[in-house]
């Protein structure tokens, strides 16, 4: 059950990453969307 939790944070962190990406409409936009990613990931191995 572990191994899918950890599976479905990362497949998450790497959807807000992709979309950052597809969005760029401008830097600040995508370092917040980055930022945002990195903060829920570590707030998962934080648990």
């Amino acid at each position: 059950m572990e191994l899918l939790e950890e599976f479905n944070a990362i497949f998450r962190y790497n959807s807000i990453i992709n979309n950052a990406q597809k969005l760029m409409v401008a830097d600040g936009f995508t370092e917040l969307a980055i930022w945002e990613a990195n903060k829920y990931f570590e707030d998962y191995f934080a648990r």
